[in-house]
């Protein structure tokens, strides 16, 4: 059990609270400052005082003292809080406009930049496809004269030995001429 639930009105909860705040002792809690209490969910600006008497050893019951705030005073407080949550708002929408402006920039930056590279590629892929039917276009004409050469061959091999019709013969007349 915690010293500190030794307190009337403190439980195991607010104990542990505390303790995040680095109160671990009757006598921590006794130095502690009033406002700091008050920062725990649950404690009050009286129960805070009444915290801090129990822990000096003044009291052993908290008191039902009425809090010190006039309903002016709270009214304030409450139209201080509703413009500064306004103006926190307000900053936040800001700032989530900006940030949605800052992101709407990068992502057409970076689409410009995929779209440059896309066209980089095709040009590349286009100038390879000219390239590819240029080398299709040469094999072809190299198999043209291939077959060319070899009817020519073909029919030299099968003309009679001596003929005038063979390619050889026709070449030796061309020579003699």
């Amino acid at each position: 059990m915690s010293e500190l639930m030794k307190i009337p009105g403190v439980g195991l909860a607010l104990a542990t609270r505390l303790r995040e705040l680095g109160i671990h002792s009757l006598e921590d809690l006794a130095k502690s400052d009033v406002s700091v209490l008050m920062t725990v969910r649950g404690i009050s600006e009286s129960k805070a005082q009444d915290f801090k008497s129990a822990a000096s050893g003044d009291l052993t019951e908290p008191s039902k003292s009425p809090t010190t705030k006039t309903p002016k005073a709270t009214k304030k407080a409450a139209k201080a809080a509703k413009k500064a949550a306004e103006k926190a708002e307000d900053a936040a929408r800001k700032a989530a406009k900006k940030a949605a402006k800052k992101a709407e920039k990068a992502a057409k930056k970076e689409a410009a930049k995929v779209k440059k590279e896309t066209e980089k590629a095709e040009k590349a892929a286009a100038k390879l496809l000219k390239q590819a039917r240029k080398d299709k276009e040469a094999e072809e004409e190299a198999a043209k004269k291939a077959r060319k050469k070899a009817e020519k061959a073909l029919i030299a091999a099968q003309a009679p030995e001596g003929s005038k019709d063979t390619p050889a013969a026709k070449k030796s007349k061309k020579a003699k001429k």
